[in-house]
C-alpha cells in the first residue's frame, strides 16, 4: 500500500475514534449518545452497527461503552427477548433488527472480550425472541445468520452451523 493512502487511512481512522469517543457519554443515564452533535437519544440500532468500529479500535473507554450499552440492553429486553430501539426505555420496542444487531454485538464482544458466557442468558432470551420470528418455523436461520465473521441473509440451514455452535445450540 503505498505510504498517501495508509496515511489517509490512518487520518479517517483516528477521526472516526475522535467522534465515537465524543460520544461515548451522552445525557441518557451516561449511555453513548447516537450522534454527538444531533441525536442525544442512545438508539440501539445505531450504537450496534457502530460496535464493529468500536471493537476493532481497541479503545477501553469505547469497549466499556460498549458493554454498558449491551447491559443495558440485557436489562431492558422484554420477558420474551425483544430488544428495544432505545438502550435506556424498555417500552420502545418498534424495531424488529435490534434483536438480531443485539445478537451480532454480543458474539463480537465475546470474541473480543474472551467472555464466552457475556450476557448468556440475555443471549438465549434473544434466540427464543428470534426463533418466534420465524415464519418457517425454521428459527434464526430463517432470518440472519451471524458470527463473529458474517452477519448475512441467508435460506440455508446449514449457513449457520456456525452461530449454532457459538452460542451452545
Amino acid at each position: 500500500m503505498k505510504k498517501g493512502l495508509r496515511d489517509l487511512i490512518e487520518q479517517t481512522k483516528k477521526a472516526a475514534v475522535n467522534v465515537l469517543l465524543h460520544n461515548a457519554h451522552g445525557p441518557y443515564h451516561g449511555l453513548p449518545r447516537t450522534a454527538g452533535w444531533g441525536y442525544p437519544e442512545p438508539y440501539t440500532r445505531d450504537l450496534l452497527i457502530s460496535s464493529l468500529g468500536i471493537l476493532t479500535s481497541g479503545e477501553k473507554k469505547l469497549v466499556g461503552s460498549l458493554r454498558r450499552v449491551l447491559e443495558t440492553l440485557a436489562r431492558n429486553q422484554s420477558r420474551l427477548g425483544h430488544i428495544p430501539s432505545l438502550v435506556h426505555d424498555a417500552q420502545d420496542r418498534g424495531a424488529s433488527d435490534t434483536t438480531p444487531l443485539f445478537l451480532m454485538a454480543a458474539a463480537l464482544f465475546r470474541q473480543v472480550s474472551g467472555e464466552s458466557g457475556f450476557l448468556d442468558e440475555a443471549v438465549k432470551k434473544a434466540k427464543t425472541w428470534m426463533e418466534y420470528q420465524s415464519p418457517a418455523d425454521r428459527g434464526l436461520s430463517d432470518t440472519v445468520c451471524m458470527s463473529t465473521q458474517s452477519y448475512i441473509p441467508i435460506f440455508n440451514y446449514s449457513a449457520c452451523t456456525d452461530v449454532h455452535q457459538s452460542f451452545g445450540r
